[in-house]
């Protein structure tokens, strides 16, 4: 094949070949080889290590000789390797090169390969260029650059610092020594002072250390052949090098590492130095080692191997008859799979082991006349494995291989006989067959053998196989010829029945996982649809969301604290997000720029991201890891939200391993199956933290915010805290932190949002006392609780590391003060006085964990020569001194040991690395905003800890989802996509917005749960009881009351805000009614209300714009309220925002746009999205003093306009606007009873005169059958609409338009707009009369025409344009004749040009020429 060379990393090369394929070869084999050589090569297929799957490799490669251009653009070098014009001019400056300063200038090839080669960290061609890099200054020394050196320092545990050049020194880390840390650790130790190493130089930029490496000058171990050459499940010999909490670290021959798992047990079992019998379980590429098991040895039979304790399950209920009898899957199993189970594990112990051990050898028998003898084995396997092989030579090779096992028993369609089927294979080799059965002997026969996947549906039975109960066989196998009989005392019978009896076993286990899961039972529909969910969400992401993308014209540089460089930009973004009430959203940016690819004009290429800091209409963009010049964007860019799978990549992991039985659910599961088994919590006496709680539980017995905490505490399982708006659910959550960290336990507190997870973190941290971190990323966290973030505490902690290393030093210098031969029994008393006395200095929450390290220095010193101690405390002071290098390292596995309480989102607790590698396990689980976690996400989080408290409200907002994307009208909506087409539109409702707090609500209410294990907040203290006592009856009948306090939340305002709840009545204004604007519903008049009325008097009032804000349920009428409050002073600090991001927040006064207002001709018309009495509650209890609502109270009260079967809509808004009406609590006002009240129209209509021009921005369009109607804003919020009586134009929302009035309807108040100016009424005359001629004089022709034409006539006609079903031609000026085509399939029609076309009907009548192409073709061609 021929090709050529496109790139060149440190290890791989890449050819390109055919239509834009590539395919890589191994560099080093090749080295003379060069960027843009053209060569032949041959492609090899590969095996990826540890798996069945390939990939192809150039091999052979062969110069074609091919003359090669001797230069090429600077500009298609930059773009290939991505990089900007001044990076490459200061690379030549760097080697003498002299290049001029211009995209368009031309560079030879060999200038070409030295840029890549140093972009790509390749090492540099000295040896030709040996005067060209010799500069005095060090950063001559280019990355690549290979240099010898010597060692002048060590600092231990994991830095090296060798000689450079011009008398600076380079730093080579621990891990650069070897490509696994392990070995590293051990070339480490070897290592003095003065050692000459050769290294390659990493790193060598100006004001940073210069940083070399070992190890990019040899293979990786998986580059090395003896790293393939071990097979998984081969058997190997290792020695411990080094004994970990978990781990053993044990090396192999030639410099390869392994990781075992171990035990307790294990680990006091063996030392540093045994030497082990593995077994090869699989291979980490990234870590470079070997995944290995511990083969214990057991005496049976010499022929039968044992299995290993490493294929033992994992699950505890699954090891043993016993565990079998006492766990959920017995208590679902009918009474046929119970004696089943238990049958099969009296014939096998390790019945859910991954391997099996036969009781004989397992035989094996080509069949006689089949191709699995004469061509698999003789024409295949023979060559394959040597030359001059007999057919002994491959039947021992056979059966001296490592195998997999599986059965399969299935009924013969056709024939109706049971047939017993079975398959062993491993990396290389893949047989299959059928087990005859003759009178009680059971014979293996082989059907079919392949190699190296040289049958392609082996490779997919291999995949599938492994996916399917498939056991490794730790048992000798014999393969016999077609003339070879097994000796007689073999009969396979047992060996069959033990193989079928494992696999029938998992089957069992599998349908008895699923039957045990109560949740996937009662909502396994719910979690099948949510992962679908998930899969289409990821999808659309991957697809790039053009739709969100939005173009951005002008930017100006703002100074910045977060970033190094911030814009500041005049755009909206909130409709950019979704509503989850996150701060801190991502975006990337993008630019156009010129295609590279075929058939691209132009591509949208990454800028970079940034952190989006929201401000009404203008948004700072937080620059992150800019490393373009920033006058790329001067030509307009483009935001779109930055795009993260993982999100959904976890929470579909975390589905997944639910139904797979890998999160550890079963406390819940069975608590769920068999509610019995369910303790209730137990109301302990307790002595409180919070004093006011103490107050509250001698006042109030009856609080059941103290009753929560008791039984909280007290909790032995699982417990649910319902909390109501303003009832003290953070107070509670924190007190119970308090109460559980004093009793020993380690609690993680998780929420949906970040936002609540700060909330309880804000309180819990007033605790000095208690350990608190923070999970996740700080820029996510709130400012002033960055300090909690893991990384900051590490910075915070390392003072007493270093107080903990000097009072490990005062004990060497006790020690060293005393004779050699002093008894060390008598030095410990005082030995501890000191770690008494010096820990004394730690922090209170690190203190216990800092001590104990102490004492177990103290026992190590114990067992340490005198002659040591010198040393071990020359190690300890250079350790201290390098204690800044080594924070991170020695720090953070114990803070993580030492955390009372954990904070972290639900999807946070997933992904933090070292929750997951310390394997660190909590107490209790806290969910704050249980009721808005989607089901993974909660699942995620309960998994961590044995026991859950669960606080939420099942009558405030569910969890959220993008209500766009359920829409059945949108064609790429969820329920129209291939991912949830076929689920009903309820299930698909209930799937996505039910939380696991409302299912485990709703089992309480069937009495499927004890009602004991749920406590409802009754008190609340937030709102004024005029408003609270309306939140209570109307969604908790009536049971929460109201806190002593409450009465005080009074504020004074002027009339008519005097009272605590009022209502504006819209009804009664001029044009009260709704209107869409292409997204959802907005309301002119509630707009105009809010922005002119309501917000300036609140101002005048005196009340500062962080105590109150604007809610509104629709996003369309946000944006219209914030656009309405331009011009207003700090309008940009006016809090206006939907439902979604307010729950959790209060403000002395909300103001409420109900928004939906039907007209009279729609007053069937439902208001929809409205009706949600979870989103009410939340937006009306966010109120603590005042409730101002803006409405139409006519729609919200009639019941045409609600749905009220499962909640009375009607009877709520009702009974507002009656509570308005009660003087003594609220006022009803109309809109119109406002004196100075005038709509935008009127405001302006002075300035509005026909004929003046006007710049208009474009708002919206909407289509008439007879035009398409265009509105613009013309001014103070005032709209005008143009007429396109043509259907041709299009606008764009960012560019304002010269538009003229040409005409006032002053009764309706309407404006109408022109591209021209409107004429006199002179000139409109005598323009009537010139159409009036034209029209007479096309009628002539018309008629001229059809006297003159006859069908088959062939015509000259002019192309116009293309309609719905078919080509419009001009035939004369007005007259027009159509070509009927709907499939549109001749697109050579060029607008503006004549063709040739034949007459196929006449319509005089109704004035119409039909016309077809010509019979000969070439007559319709181009005139």
């Amino acid at each position: 094949m021929k090709g050529k060379i496109v790139k060149i990393s440190s290890n791989l090369g890449f050819i390109e070949y055919g239509e834009g394929e590539r395919v890589s070869y191994v560099f080093k084999d090749y080295k003379d080889f060069k960027i843009g050589d053209e060569i032949n090569f041959e492609l090899t297929s590969k095996s990826v290590a540890g798996t069945e799957q390939t990939f192809n490799r150039a091999i052979n490669l062969k110069s074609t000789d091919i003359p090669k251009p001797n230069y090429i653009r600077l500009n298609k070098v930059l773009r290939e390797l991505n990089i900007s014009l001044d990076k490459a001019i200061k690379f030549y400056d760097r080697i003498n090169v002299d290049i001029e300063k211009r995209p368009t200038t031309k560079i030879s090839i060999e200038n070409y390969r030295l840029l890549s080669n140093y972009i790509n960290g390749i090492e540099l061609d000295f040896d030709t260029k040996e005067n060209t890099y010799k500069t005095e200054s060090t950063l001559a020394i280019e990355r690549g650059t290979i240099v010898e050196t010597d060692i002048v320092e060590i600092i231990h545990p994991s830095l090296i610092i060798v000689d450079f050049f011009d008398n600076q020194k380079a730093i080579l880390p621990l891990q650069n020594l070897s490509w696994n840390i392990f070995h590293s650790q051990k070339i480490f130790s070897t290592l003095t002072v003065g050692t000459r190493l050769k290294v390659v130089v990493l790193e060598n930029e100006q004001n940073k250390d210069v940083i070399v490496s070992k190890k990019h000058l040899i293979d990786r171990p998986s580059e090395k052949n003896n790293w393939n050459k071990y097979k998984i499940g081969e058997k190997l010999n290792g020695t411990i090098e080094e004994v970990l909490v978990n781990k053993f670290v044990v090396s192999i021959n030639s410099h390869l590492y392994g990781i075992i798992n171990i035990s307790n047990d294990q680990r006091s079992l063996y030392k540093i130095g045994d030497t082990l019998n593995l077994i090869l379980n699989g291979r980490d590429e990234l870590n470079q080692f070997l995944k290995l098991g511990i083969q214990e040895d057991v005496e049976l039979d010499d022929e039968v191997e044992i299995v290993q304790e490493d294929y033992q399950t994992q699950d505890e209920d699954l090891k043993s008859s016993q565990a079998f009898k006492k766990s959920i899957y017995y208590t679902v199993a009918n009474k046929e799979d119970r004696e089943s189970v238990l049958r099969w594990f009296a014939e096998d112990a390790k019945l859910y082991s991954s391997a099996i051990s036969l009781e004989t050898t397992l035989f094996l028998n080509f069949g006689i006349n089949t191709k699995a003898w004469d061509n698999d084995f003789k024409n295949a396997l023979l060559p394959n494995i040597g030359t001059n092989k007999t057919e002994k030579d491959g039947l021992e090779f056979l059966s001296n291989q490592k195998y997999w096992v599986r059965t399969n028993t299935r009924v013969d369609n056709n024939e109706g006989e049971i047939i017993h089927d079975w398959v062993l294979f491993n990396e290389k080799i893949y047989v299959s067959g059928r087990v005859f059965v003759e009178e009680q002997d059971y014979n293996f026969v082989i059907f079919s053998l392949s190699l190296e996947r040289t049958k392609k549906w082996h490779s997919l039975d291999k995949t599938n196989n492994l996916n399917a109960g498939t056991f490794l066989l730790n048992s000798k196998v014999r393969f016999l010829s077609t003339t070879s009989s097994r000796p007689l005392d073999s009969n396979q019978k047992n060996n069959f029945i033990k193989i079928q009896s494992k696999v029938l076993a998992f089957q069992t286990l599998n349908k008895l996982k699923k039957e045990s899961g109560a949740i996937l039972r009662e909502e396994g529909l719910s979690i099948s649809i949510f992962n679908n969910f998930l899969e289409y969400q990821e999808n659309n992401e991957r697809k790039g969301q053009e739709k969100d993308r939005i173009p951005v014209n002008s930017y100006k540089v703002i100074p910045n604290t977060i970033t190094e460089t911030a814009i500041e930009i005049e755009l909206d973004l909130d409709d950019l997000f979704g509503g989850d009430g996150d701060e801190n959203q991502m975006i990337t940016i993008r630019t156009e720029e010129k295609s590279h690819r075929e058939n691209r004009d132009t591509e949208f290429v990454v800028f970079c991201d940034a952190l989006v800091e929201a401000n009404n209409e203008k948004a700072k963009l937080h620059l992150k890891n800019l490393n373009k010049p920033l006058d790329i964007l001067d030509d307009g860019f483009f935001i779109e939200p930055k795009v993260s799978l993982r999100q959904y990549q976890v929470q579909r992991e975390v589905i997944k391993d639910f139904f797979d039985k890998k999160l550890k659910l079963d406390h819940i599961e069975s608590l769920l199956v068999r509610p019995e088994k369910i303790k209730p919590p137990e109301e302990i006496t307790l002595a409180y933290n919070n004093k006011l709680l103490e107050e509250t539980e001698k006042k109030q017995p009856n609080n059941n915010q103290v009753r929560a905490v008791k039984k909280a505490v007290g909790n032995n399982n699982v417990f649910l805290i319902q909390g109501p708006p303003g009832t003290g659910k953070t107070t509670v959550i924190a007190e119970v932190v308090e109460q559980l960290i004093s009793k020993g336990e380690k609690i993680l507190v998780a929420s949906q949002t970040h936002i609540a997870v700060d909330n309880v973190l804000e309180k819990v941290a007033r605790n000095k006392s208690l350990t608190c971190v923070r999970l996740g990323n700080a820029q996510r966290i709130k400012e002033d609780l960055r300090q909690y973030q893991i990384d900051n505490l590490i910075e915070a902690y390392s003072e007493d590391f270093e107080k903990l290393i000097t009072t490990n030093i005062n004990q060497l210098d006790y020690i060293l003060s005393h004779e050699e031969d002093v008894d060390f029994s008598t030095l410990r008393p005082a030995i501890k006085s000191i770690i008494i006395e010096r820990s004394a200095d730690y922090r209170d929450d690190f203190k216990e964990v800092l001590q104990n390290k102490n004492y177990e220095f103290l026992e190590m010193l114990s067992k340490t020569s005198f002659s040591n101690v010198n040393k071990l405390k020359d190690l300890l002071i250079e350790w201290k001194n390098n204690l800044s290098h080594e924070k991170e390292i020695l720090i953070k596995p114990l803070l993580y040991k030492s955390i009372d309480v954990a904070f972290a989102t639900c999807i946070g607790v997933r992904t933090d690395r070292e929750l997951n590698e310390y394997n660190l396990k909590f107490d209790t689980v806290i969910i704050d905003e249980a009721g808005k976690a989607n089901i993974s996400e909660t699942l995620a989080a309960i998994s961590m800890a044995k026991k859950v408290i669960l606080v939420g409200d099942q009558l405030q907002l569910p969890p959220y989802i993008d209500g766009s994307l359920l829409d059945e009208k949108e064609a790429t909506s969820f329920p129209k996509s291939k991912y949830g087409k076929n689920f009903l539109k309820e299930d698909i409702q209930h799937a996505l917005k039910t939380s696991f707090f409302e299912f485990l609500v709703k089992r309480i209410e069937n009495k499927q749960f004890p009602e004991e294990n749920k406590e409802l907040l009754n008190y609340q203290h937030r709102m004024h009881p005029h408003i609270g006592e309306f939140i209570s009856d109307s969604f908790y009948e009536g049971k929460v009351k109201m806190g002593e306090h409450t009465y005080e939340n009074r504020l004074q305002l002027p009339s008519p805000f005097e009272k605590e709840v009022v209502f504006i009545n819209t009804s009664s204004a001029q044009r009260p009614y709704e209107s869409f604007d292409g997204f959802s519903a907005q309301n002119d008049s509630e707009a105009y209300c809010i922005s002119n009325l309501v917000i300036p008097k609140l101002l005048e009032s005196g009340l500062t714009p962080d105590k109150f804000a604007v809610v509104a349920p629709y996003k369309s009428q946000v944006k219209h309220i914030k656009k309405s409050l331009q011009g207003h002073n700090n309008s940009n600090l006016i809090e206006v925002s939907t439902l979604d991001s307010f729950q959790g927040m209060e403000f002395d006064v909300i103001v409420f746009s109900f928004t939906r207002a039907a007209s009279p001709d729609q007053r069937n018309k439902k208001v929809g999205f409205l009706d949600d009495a979870r989103r009410l509650n939340v937006a009306f209890s966010r109120a603590k003093k005042k409730l101002i609502l803006v409405g139409n109270s006519e729609t919200l009260t009639d019941p045409r306009s609600h749905y009220d079967t499962l909640f009375n809509y009607t009877g709520l808004f009702s009974r507002l606007v009656d509570l308005s009406n009660n003087d003594s609590i609220g006022n009803f006002v109309n809109l119109t009873d406002f004196k100075d009240l005038k709509s935008n129209f009127q405001l302006v209509k002075s300035k509005l005169i026909i004929g003046s021009l006007h710049n208009c921005k474009y708002k919206l369009s909407f289509e008439k059958p007879n035009y398409i109607g265009h509105i613009f804003y013309i001014k103070q919020g005032v709209e005008g609409m143009f007429r396109d009586s043509d259907k041709n134009f299009e606008f764009d929302r960012d560019t304002e338009y010269s538009m003229y009035i040409s005409f006032i309807d002053h009764k309706n108040e309407r404006v109408y707009l022109s591209m021209n100016k409107p004429q006199t009424l002179k000139n409109k005359r005598k323009q009537i009369k010139s159409n009036e001629s034209n029209q007479f004089e096309s009628s002539l022709k018309k008629l001229k025409f059809f006297k003159s034409k006859r069908i088959g006539d062939v015509i000259v006609v002019n192309y116009k344009m293309e309609i719905d079903i078919g080509y419009l031609f001009e035939i004369e000026k007005g007259f027009d004749g159509l070509f009927y085509n709907p499939k549109k399939d001749h697109n050579y029609f060029e607008i503006n040009h004549c063709y040739k076309m034949e007459i196929s009907k006449i319509d005089q009548s109704k004035g119409r020429i039909s016309l077809i192409i010509p019979k000969d073709r070439k007559w319709a061609r181009l005139v």
